[in-house]
């Protein structure tokens, strides 16, 4: 039966966890503060710990690392407030599995629980059955094709002789390209802001060197890592092993919940500026018809009265755009379930159309399959294809081609709308994604901030590519539902 150590000052919670667990054939061991859980551990010796963090006299973080002082290896899970993200980054640096939020979903957690003592247990396992040397090493090299760190092997005057299948997918690099190569001339040639003398004079008075290091890869892509040298033990001819782990992932994080604060602040900001804003043309368009159906049918002064209308439409127009946004910077229930790209497609373009701002867009559909569903909120999904592709018909003017393509990609699903528009200028790619930029001459430009926002809620990405006078595609990825083939089959 395996064992679980629950660390939690919340009583209430702490014994509704280990009696739902208990129910799940596990051993459970309670402690109701930090310090009494490390004396459990070391008593007990858990196969898993779920950690909370806010705890008098010792924090969950604090605890965390003790236990990891006692067991580097020690499999931790940890329980944070919702909106504690950074709280959660912190907790994997320093050695956590993985983190929940809660309030705690009790069927998740199980299974959360265990699928991380499975996967702990397998690891273990696997290197307890490589007993023979070249077995291990057959193991070993197998292994390094597998783990998400970039793996480069160097004789001792940098050239390198083994870089695994994560350092390839990290640098851009094929493994043929770089055997042999100086790995100094590659960190130079790639503008890594990483001195390749610093780390040489590292190596060979410390015997290792360690620094977070940043570089702008082949793809246009900011990336970030840490880069671990040291010279292999008991190795005659120096050779030199340097361990590069992506922390591009945990970076997007700390900037996700620095934009995320800002944007809040934004959107109570703007949503106060367009109430007033909305008062203000209530008044005007009202005291502007007024004058107009006073006005004699030949009064000169009528051809004042259109453009403050046109204006007054407009501006109510980028105050719509602005509440909209305002609703989306704010926390908001979302539930989650299975949704179908089609029919959402297809309810988003009708309605679309009949603003008719689509009007003369003809509309190419290549979904397959055609039950592909994505985990999401139906009513965020709808708006996100709704201002894309109110977009893409804005920027076609109302006539082109819009083109939109999905397709499965191992546990996501990749969607592809394209349009034959006037497209971006490359200096402008980079801000589009910015509340309140906008190149056109109606709209507050926030159509697509609101869709990375919804986006950034479920876990999926977004990408463009676009050419002026030839059109733009955005590619949105979002995590895929199971099929109902497939909970058939489980």
């Amino acid at each position: 039966m395996d064992k679980v150590l629950i660390v939690d000052d919340d009583k209430v919670l702490n014994n509704a966890v280990a009696e739902y667990l208990s129910q799940n054939a596990f051993q459970i061991f309670q402690a109701y503060d930090a310090l009494e859980g490390l004396k459990q551990y070391t008593k007990e010796n858990p196969d898993i710990v779920l950690l909370d963090h806010f705890m008098p006299n010792m924090t969950g973080l604090e605890g965390l690392k003790e236990i990891r002082k006692k067991n580097p290896t020690a499999l931790v899970i940890m329980i944070t407030g919702t909106g504690s993200e950074k709280i959660a980054v912190e907790s994997m640096k320093a050695g956590a599995e993985d983190y929940v939020t809660k309030p705690l979903r009790m069927s998740t957690l199980v299974s959360l629980v265990r699928m991380h003592i499975d996967r702990h247990r397998e690891r273990l396992e696997n290197v307890c059955r490589k007993e023979e040397l070249e077995t291990y090493n057959q193991y070993l090299a197998h292994n390094m094709e597998r783990v998400n760190e970039a793996i480069i092997s160097t004789d001792a005057e940098g050239n390198i002789k083994y870089i695994n299948r994560a350092a390839e997918q990290f640098w851009l690099y094929k493994r043929k390209d770089v055997i042999d190569v100086s790995m100094w001339d590659i960190l130079e040639k790639e503008k890594v802001n990483l001195s390749p003398q610093k780390i040489r004079d590292a190596l060979f008075s410390t015997g290792k060197f360690k620094e977070e290091f940043r570089f702008l890869r082949k793809d246009k892509r900011m990336s970030y890592g840490l880069f671990s040298a040291s010279f292999l033990k008991d190795d005659p001819i120096k050779a030199i092993v340097t361990v590069v782990t992506d922390l591009t992932r945990t970076k997007k994080m700390e900037r996700r919940l620095v934009k995320s604060e800002r944007m809040a602040s934004l959107g109570h900001l703007a949503d106060g500026v367009a109430h007033q804003v909305r008062n203000v043309l209530i008044t005007l368009g009202g005291y502007a018809n007024l004058l107009k159906k006073r006005m004699a049918p030949d009064d000169k002064n009528r051809a004042y009265i259109a453009p403050i209308l046109e204006s007054v439409d407009r501006l109510d127009d980028m105050v719509r755009d602005i509440e909209n946004y305002a609703r989306y910077t704010r926390k908001q229930e979302v539930a989650f379930h299975s949704v179908e790209i089609l029919a959402t497609v297809n309810r988003v373009i009708k309605k679309a159309f009949s603003t008719g701002k689509c009007k003369d867009v003809d509309v190419s559909l290549d979904i397959s399959p055609e039950d592909i569903a994505v985990v999401g909120d139906s009513a965020f999904l709808n708006e996100l294809f709704r201002q894309i592709i109110i977009n893409a018909c804005e920027a076609m003017t109302g006539k082109g081609d819009l083109g939109i393509k999905a397709r499965e990609r191992n546990d996501s699903v990749e969607i592809r709308v394209s349009d034959t528009g006037r497209g971006i200028p490359e200096n402008d790619i980079p801000l589009i994604y910015d509340p309140f930029y906008t190149t056109k001459n109606r709209g507050a430009g926030i159509g697509l901030t609101i869709v990375s926002r919804i986006l950034e809620t479920h876990n999926g990405t977004i990408d463009i590519q676009s050419y002026p006078g030839e059109g733009t595609t955005l590619t949105v990825v979002i995590p895929r539902a199971t099929s109902h083939k497939e909970q058939e089959a489980g």
